[in-house]
């Protein structure tokens, strides 16, 4: 996970060097939706343990909320992967947005 979470920060990096070159937006749009796709089934996965974790606090005579903070130190990632991937499907939607100002830029160009 580390490798691709790398890999994304690497990404969005680079987008917001670039210019509005829409092969390179392209490129990246792509990268970042299919690391977003693959890091969604990691967080499925570890979601699933975390809320394991807790029935376990739970079923132990932990309170709800001691239970769910003690999974949030035990399982740091879910922590990690909201608030990464939350920042790269905010980059993928800038990056169709400026596709789409290209394409009609395009356009305009054209018909005038």
């Amino acid at each position: 996970m580390d490798e691709q979470v790398e890999k994304l920060n690497s990404f969005i990096n680079e987008y917001y060097k670039s210019g509005l070159d829409g092969v390179k937006l392209n490129e990246l749009g792509k990268n970042i939706s299919a690391l977003l796709y693959y890091l969604e089934s990691v967080r499925s996965e570890i979601h699933n343990e975390f809320q394991i974790n807790i029935d376990q606090l739970i079923e132990e005579g932990n309170s709800v909320s001691r239970a769910t903070n003690k999974t949030h130190v035990d399982y740091p990632a879910m922590y990690q992967l909201r608030h990464l991937m939350k920042a790269g499907y905010e980059v993928l939607g800038m990056i169709r947005t400026n596709i789409s100002f290209l394409k009609q830029e395009m356009s305009s160009n054209i018909n005038n």
